[in-house]
């Protein structure tokens, strides 16, 4: 693989951004790996918080339209107060009604967004006068909170949304259908190969050492508690999502088994495996447009999606499937 080949750099990095937010922790050192990663940051900028939120809602399957509103600055003839024009307009299913919402969207490492009373009073008198909520849609890392804006308290002249209470109060589950969804320890995905190396091996049951080899695949599945198992294809794929722990184990002397197992903390969302859906599906990775990304249709869909998820709970291939609810339900969705 040649890494000085502008193009194998992008691909690199438009594969790996699904996995950007554990990338950028673990930090890349190797000058290869740096290019990929510069390329991947460039690749994240591109893409709009406005865009990735209205593609992983409208993906979700509980919005029946979501669509950002134009806000062109035009000249103010009338005097009186600011309105704010929010980001999102989403109309959502909520049982048997219809409940349209405006949302504002941000997307910051920091663990509170901090607003200016003018900010936070035009977006609410704009909510006012659409007769409408106005919500908060945070993304953090690689997870997106929901949020009626009266959480932010006020600190002296500024008003502020801290991380925990966002959590506490995330309506992302009952208002699009988001789930946390948590793999077993007790599944693995494997892959069997021949190794060839320069060097002799050493003799079984050494592992196998340190070095660079050339692997021939023979085999790849799943393993459920030590066997060979039959995973349904709606939990295959979102099996890659999952932050996972991996080891080398010899079978002969010249095959190899490569084993990834979810790590005990490898929570994913279901809006976070709609992301990656997302940037799996484009396949122009040297000229990225995000707003042709977010019009295409991705499959699988949502629907289905949940319905793998409960035959994996069955099989005892998913642990848990989360479905969070806030602590205090708003008064438009009770």
């Amino acid at each position: 693989m040649d890494f000085n080949d502008a193009r194998i750099i992008t691909e690199l990095a438009f594969r790996l951004l699904p996995s950007a937010e554990e990338i950028a922790r673990e930090g890349i050192g190797d000058e290869a790996m740096q290019r990929v990663a510069n390329r991947l940051a460039t690749i994240r900028d591109g893409l709009a918080p406005e865009v990735e939120f209205i593609s992983v809602v409208n993906w979700l399957g509980h919005c029946l339209a979501v669509n950002r509103i134009d806000q062109l600055p035009l000249p103010q003839y009338l005097e009186g107060d600011e309105f704010r024009v929010p980001d999102v307009l989403a109309i959502c299913r909520n049982g048997e009604k219809t409940v349209p919402v405006l949302i504002e969207i941000k997307k910051t490492l920091d663990d509170e967004i901090v607003w200016t009373e003018a900010y936070l009073s035009a977006l609410r008198r704009y909510a006012e006068a659409m007769k409408m909520p106005i919500l908060v849609a945070w993304k953090r890392g690689s997870f997106w909170t929901l949020n009626e804006i009266v959480h932010f308290q006020k600190r002296v002249k500024s008003y502020h949304l801290r991380w925990m209470d966002a959590l506490k109060e995330n309506l992302m589950g009952v208002l699009f259908g988001d789930l946390h969804i948590v793999f077993t320890q007790r599944v693995c995905f494997f892959l069997d190969a021949e190794v060839e190396s320069e060097q002799p091996l050493p003799p079984m049951p050494a592992i196998l050492p340190e070095g660079q080899y050339t692997l021939t695949i023979k085999k790849v599945g799943f393993l459920l508690d030590g066997a060979e198992a039959k995973v349904t294809d709606g939990l295959q794929w979102m099996f890659f999502f999952v932050p996972d722990k991996s080891r080398v184990d010899r079978i002969t002397e010249t095959t190899v088994r490569l084993i990834f197992t979810p790590k005990p903390d490898n929570a994913v969302t279901l809006a976070d495996c709609g992301l990656g859906l997302m940037l799996w599906s484009y396949d122009k990775p040297e000229a990225i447009d995000w707003e042709a990304v977010a019009r295409k249709k991705i499959g699988p869909i949502a629907a289905d999606t949940r319905e793998a998820l409960k035959a994996g709970l069955e099989q005892g291939v998913v642990q848990y499937v989360l479905d969070q609810v806030p602590h205090n339900v708003p008064d438009f969705l009770k």
